[in-house]
């Protein structure tokens, strides 16, 4: 049973379901409750809310793609997320809701990328 390309969609909206309400509060909103997990509102936190828009972006875009293009776009995406969300895990002296989360969206990209690989549609493998 090919899964990739399942696991793509689960991937891809996956990351617009976190990333696009993550934006609004930090950029928009700005509850209270937002100082409390990712610090106070400073352009560094703007800058991160802003590199997850468009993580969002590019996730819903390939959401419209045919599978081919799509794990273009996705493949290259989720390396980097696997990457920088794998670093918090050892770089955050302490471990909050986005660190857990990143570890679990890392949990299903990683599971994302076997399947490809498994399903012959992407050459590329970081396991």
């Amino acid at each position: 049973m090919m899964m990739g390309s399942t696991m793509l969609q689960v991937s891809l909206w996956l990351n617009s379901i976190i990333v696009f309400p993550l934006s609004y509060f930090l950029l928009v909103a700005k509850p209270k409750r937002m100082d409390m997990v990712m610090g106070p509102d400073t352009q560094a936190r703007r800058i991160l809310a802003s590199i997850y828009l468009s993580i969002g972006i590019v996730s819903a875009k390939a959401t419209t793609l045919p599978t081919e293009q799509a794990v273009q776009l996705a493949v290259p995406l989720f390396g980097m997320q696997i990457v920088y969300k794998s670093i918090t895990a050892f770089s955050c002296l302490k471990w909050n809701q986005p660190i857990y989360a990143n570890q679990f969206v890392t949990a299903v990209h990683l599971c994302t990328l076997y399947c490809l690989k498994q399903d012959g549609l992407t050459e590329v493998s970081l396991l």
